[in-house]
């Protein structure tokens, strides 16, 4: 049966993604090497290829590439042998009109469509393949099938490498998939790497030092939480802080929003989160258009992508990067800046390494190798290439479109003019294991649909952002996903010249609040509190990628267990009291409240029995409060009998399910008198606050209560 080629096509996207690092992804090459002209030479982790008109160095990770590429290009020679023999009986150019034809009409004649049907069996199998006689997009093609290179492109587009690494590429991925044998043995010396870095899962203990450092660096730094912020006015209300919240939310999803009384400390507290997991990142010195000086001649880099820079300087050469970084690393240790570069490839030679061999057999890659990695030291010791791994971006009133975010593109200079932050994304995706922090300043000083509407989608579908047309410009693609080591937090105050968030957003986020207390005041004023971020930078850089895969765990509650059926019931507890109002919430948000369950649960280093009997609590109780309540706003009539109820849900009291809303609105009267006659002094209130199942909703619920007695309320404030 023919395989779906679109769905095949995504597969490998993402086993690429698993398994392809240019950086670290290295197999042994196996022994069993086909016997091929392009093979030159080879050793251990690299190859010499024989392209026809250069000799080429090929380290092992391409053979990463062309493994998985083999699967693609084995389905779509299987989709050729069916038209060549389904169409057999064409002479001349009978096939390639054919094909042609097929693309631009995307039909084909009942004829065809019935040759077709008598060749195969199965329906489904002639509904692909006419699919892929006729709808290009689905595999991604471009050259027409009657082509003996008809599959380039496909390969191309999942392999996104340049153009100077292109046609070596597809010669080795031809060569694997010709060779079953030789691919089975390079399956199964990429399965024991997969072993070998295997997807950190992080433990309890683990996930615990992380949490457990963070705070202590905070504090170290000389910013002591509670003397700054409260979720509460009470500190005997003993709810998780806001800095393991902060951490923790982020895990779960890497959208976050701060909101509170303006100069509570929410950006800083969203710097120094930044400040102490994220590190310095490199500019790349081998952009497109770098120009290398050496002695006698100028190098002028025209194609680089993760694996090698092809560099022209009389001709072209193609340099693994690979090599440089171990010739910059060579001639810092050894002081060889002013020796010839035969004399340090000679040197080079006599160090055992994996390329050794290759640089012995070589002569004509030694000049180019030295200028490139004088230029990388260089720039190293210049400070240059160092860039910090978040922006803090204040929002402007007049952010009206998405220009502000991901740039445009300049027409009258035809070029793409980007912004700060496309360029903390790009950063980004160059340096997957290190969390990069975007934080929007204000973020409502504008309609956050106008400018965020882009993100706000590709964060739920995946998909690519279009960016422009432009298929040559190497600085900027024409699409961008959002990389999965991207996080976002945005800071949120609420007057006059802000505006209020639709559910949209708020959906798509935890949402946490900052207020300043009289205490946290008095400190402030008597200058205890002051905050070094220098003092926390990159503290917690050992947690950084366990930070990254971590937040790329498909995680959820095990069926069955004595944790979701707690999760469960208070779940539809709280769904059910509000859908009586019309404000229930979606699979989403149920989805996103359980993911950060299971990292509270795992943070917590307990047994199931004891997080359920003493600790849940406190997680659910952080998601009514970052999930549930920010959606909350309306009118007293509107919103007041739903608040009655969640008051009495987190209170610990049952919620008759039966109620109509008109009953519970014509009881609301009452029921807010004798609640805010309960709480009317401090005294009561921590009374109440104390026997509260959820203490810290109950608290803010109570005070959006007592500013509905204006006509209206909303969880935020200003």
């Amino acid at each position: 049966m023919l395989k779906d080629l679109n769905l095949l096509i995504a597969e490998i996207r993402q086993q690429l993604e698993n398994d392809f690092d240019p950086l670290w992804a290295d197999i042994p090459i196996p022994d069993n090497l086909p016997n091929d002209p392009l093979i030159v030479k080879h050793n251990e982790y690299s190859v010499v290829l024989n392209t026809g008109n250069r000799y080429v160095y090929a380290p092992s990770q391409w053979f990463i590439l062309a493994y998985h590429l083999s699967a693609i290009s084995s389905e779509l020679d299987s989709y050729k042998t069916h038209f060549e023999q389904i169409f057999a009986q064409l002479q001349g150019n009978a096939k390639d009109e054919l094909a042609k034809r097929a693309r631009t009409t995307h039909s084909i004649t009942d004829e065809e469509r019935s040759q077709i049907e008598s060749h195969f069996q199965e329906a489904e199998d002639r509904l692909k393949f006419i699919k892929w006689l006729t709808d290009y997009g689905w595999w991604n093609g471009e050259k027409t099938v009657d082509r003996p290179d008809f599959d380039v492109s496909p390969l191309l587009t999942i392999a996104k490498v340049p153009q100077a690494s292109q046609s070596y590429l597809i010669n080795l991925t031809r060569l694997v998939y010709s060779n079953p044998n030789f691919r089975e043995e390079l399956g199964t010396q990429l399965q024991k790497f997969r072993l070998a870095i295997s997807t950190y899962s992080p433990t309890q203990s683990t996930a615990n030092d992380m949490y457990r450092q963070w705070h202590q660096d905070l504090v170290k730094a000389g910013y002591s939480l509670p003397q700054i912020f409260s979720d509460t006015t009470y500190s005997e209300i003993e709810p998780d802080p806001i800095d393991f919240r902060l951490a923790l939310a982020l895990q779960a999803k890497p959208f976050l929003i701060f909101t509170g009384l303006a100069g509570s400390g929410k950006t800083k507290i969203a710097q120094a989160f930044a400040h102490w997991i994220s590190q310095a990142t490199m500019k790349d010195p081998f952009v497109k258009g770098t120009t290398i000086a050496a002695d006698n001649v100028e190098y002028a880099v025209i194609a680089s992508d993760s694996i090698g820079i092809e560099v022209q300087g009389g001709s072209k050469q193609l340099i693994p990067r690979r090599l440089v970084e171990e010739w910059a690393s060579f001639i810092l240790a050894h002081d060889l800046r002013d020796t010839s570069s035969q004399d340090i490839r000679d040197k080079m030679a006599t160090v055992r390494t994996r390329d050794s061999d290759f640089l012995r057999s070589n002569n004509n890659f030694h000049a180019p190798l030295k200028a490139a990695a004088l230029h990388l030291l260089n720039l190293r010791d210049s400070g240059l290439l160092s860039q910090q791994a978040f922006r803090v971006i204040p929002v402007g009133a007049d952010w009206t479109n998405r220009d502000p975010i991901f740039g445009y593109y300049d027409l009258l200079n035809n070029k793409y003019r980007t912004e700060p932050a496309l360029d903390l994304i790009l950063q980004a995706k160059a340096n997957p294991d290190i969390p990069h922090f975007l934080i929007l300043d204000e973020m409502n000083l504008s309609h956050v649909e106008r400018y965020f509407a882009d993100i706000l989608s590709a964060m739920e579908s995946g998909e690519a952002i279009f960016l422009h047309e432009d298929a040559i410009n190497d600085q900027v693609p024409a699409k961008i996903t959002l990389p999965a080591n991207l996080f976002i937090i945005g800071t949120v105050n609420i007057d006059e010249t802000t505006y209020m968030f639709s559910p949209k957003v708020l959906d798509r986020a935890n949402v946490l609040e900052f207020r300043a207390t009289a205490e946290a005041m008095d400190n402030y004023i008597a200058g205890s509190v002051k905050l070094d971020l220098d003092a926390l930078n990159e503290r917690g850089r050992s947690f950084a990628t366990q930070f990254v895969r971590n937040s790329l765990r498909k995680v959820s509650l095990s069926q069955g267990t004595l944790l979701h059926s707690k999760f469960r019931e208070q779940i539809k507890e709280f769904f059910e009291a509000l859908a009586k109002y019309g404000m229930e919430f979606g699979f989403r948000t149920a989805s996103e409240i359980e993911r950060y369950i299971v990292f509270h649960f795992e943070a917590s280093g307990q047994t199931e029995d004891d997080y359920v009997e003493s600790t849940f609590s406190k997680a659910f109780d952080a998601q009514i409060i970052q999930k549930l309540l920010p959606r909350l706003n309306g009118s007293r009539r509107k919103l007041e009998p739903a608040l009655l109820d969640l008051i009495d849900l987190c209170k610990g009291n049952a919620v008759d399910g039966s109620d109509t809303a008109s009953n519970a609105i014509r009881r609301s009267g009452s029921l807010r008198t004798d609640i805010l006659n309960s709480t009317d002094t401090p005294d009561k209130l921590r009374t109440e606050l104390s026997q509260a199942r959820y203490p810290l909703s109950y608290e803010k619920l109570i005070r959006m209560l007592i500013r509905i007695e204006d006509g209206f309320t909303s969880f935020a404030e200003a």
